[in-house]
């Protein structure tokens, strides 16, 4: 009788398993390919071990990335760029800017056509002066000035750019002195340069691997790795578990999930009031700066004079633009939440030591970030996420205006006078 009982059930949850097996395959293949989605996945999935790079975006790698307040559909092109194919050699009559920088480039939280790369390409085009402009991404998620350096001295400079624009963000600094990219979760090897006397000397390269280094190959992926990048479902249902404590504990104790680790914070007291202590990337904003903030300048200055001296040597130009964190553009109550937990005073500082130092290598340099708090407040619109720091869809629009007024009054104007004179034309 019981032995019955026990085979009965037992076919009852095999029946049972089998039917939600087929329910999540259907599930799963309806949106796949009835509706058109994919996975939505963090950006970090679409990057790969590079030994000198550390990563870099995964070539021909194609699909959604699913964020705070966003899901996009990015496409890397066969050399590993967002965006379309470009041939390494440059036609005549084409003027070319290649764009460096870090996840504010890459941009893969918009849509390709309302990045801000995007629309400076479309903005120039319709000039109808005689040229045809391509604006190449070489943006890479995380990726810092040393970074960016080498990747222009190893891929950018093949595509004969005209005109660099390294877009910089507050923590490039930091980074520029770390052979590590290191979050609340992971840490991803990086090179580093050191300086002896005045000279660059790389070093951390090959990076070596770790387990947090970006995988590939599906072969090396664990169980969770390969749902996370596979399964619609397996993403959908794993976001709603983080909101209940002990299913989510159970997924993480079945390796089906991963513990999320949180920096541990350590308070000081600075004239009597309580103040956290001020995490490595945002002391960049301390007045007076700290010895390692002044090591980070002073490693960034060489970078950025070795950048401009290569770049300067393939007879292409080279700008800065700023890009300004969140709380300097919206979110006031925040930014002065920020500067009381930390004791800041100023969060504009990271902007006028970057713009002083340009100014000293004879560099232009933009900061938009006058340009957005006023289309915000002319709008009504923000200009950011509101729980994610990248520009949105308004600031990436704001941002290539900034830059389409410069370069037409700054960069093309020069080019113009420098040919009429030359030859007489009017190109």
């Amino acid at each position: 009788m019981y032995a019955k009982r026990a085979k009965r059930i037992g076919m009852n949850l095999l029946l049972l398993s089998v039917s939600l097996g087929v329910a999540l395959f259907g599930a799963e293949f309806a949106l796949r390919y009835i509706k058109g989605f994919g996975p939505a996945v963090s950006p970090k999935l679409f990057c790969e071990y590079d030994p000198v790079l550390g990563w870099r975006k995964v070539p021909g790698k194609e699909g959604w990335i699913d964020g705070r307040g966003y899901r996009v559909h990015e496409k890397i092109n066969s050399k590993g760029l967002r965006g379309p194919e470009f041939p390494y050699d440059k036609p005549e009559g084409e003027f070319r800017i290649l764009v460096l920088g870090d996840s504010f480039v890459e941009g893969y939280f918009v849509s390709l056509e309302d990045l801000f790369i995007q629309r400076l390409e479309d903005a120039l085009n319709r000039r109808g002066d005689g040229y045809r402009y391509r604006v190449i991404n070489g943006g890479t998620g995380a990726y810092s000035t040393d970074q960016e350096l080498l990747f222009f001295q190893n891929e950018g400079r093949k595509y004969e750019p005209d005109l660099v624009l390294l877009v910089a963000c507050y923590n490039d600094m930091w980074y520029n002195t770390r052979d590590r990219y290191s979050s609340a979760r992971d840490s991803w090897l990086k090179p580093l340069f050191k300086l002896d006397g005045d000279r660059l000397v790389l070093t951390n390269v090959p990076t070596p691997r770790t387990k947090a280094t970006p995988v590939r190959s599906e072969r090396r992926l664990t169980s969770r790795q390969w749902l996370n990048r596979n399964s619609i479902i397996y993403h959908f249902v794993r976001k709603r578990l983080k909101r209940i404590s002990w299913l989510n504990n159970a997924a993480i104790r079945m390796g089906l999930a991963q513990e999320e680790v949180r920096p541990k914070t350590v308070h000081r007291k600075a004239k009597g009031v309580e103040i956290t202590s001020i995490p490595p990337h945002l002391q960049i904003y301390q007045d007076p700066s700290p010895p390692e903030i002044e090591k980070a300048w002073t490693i960034t200055e060489a970078l950025l004079r070795e950048l401009m001296r290569q770049v300067e040597a393939t007879g292409a130009r080279l700008m800065i633009l700023y890009a300004p964190i969140k709380g300097r553009v919206q979110f006031e109550e925040w930014a002065e939440a920020i500067k009381r937990e930390y004791g800041l005073t100023d969060l504009d500082k990271a902007s006028r030591d970057l713009e002083f130092l340009c100014n000293s290598l004879s560099l232009p340099y933009i900061d938009p970030t006058g340009r957005l708090r006023d289309e915000m407040k002319r709008t009504g619109e923000r200009q950011y996420y509101e729980r994610d720091g990248h520009w949105n869809v308004r600031g990436n629009e704001t941002v290539a205006k900034v830059l389409i007024e410069y370069i037409e009054a700054d960069i093309l104007s020069d080019r113009s006078s420098s040919r009429t004179s030359v030859d007489g034309s009017d190109k």
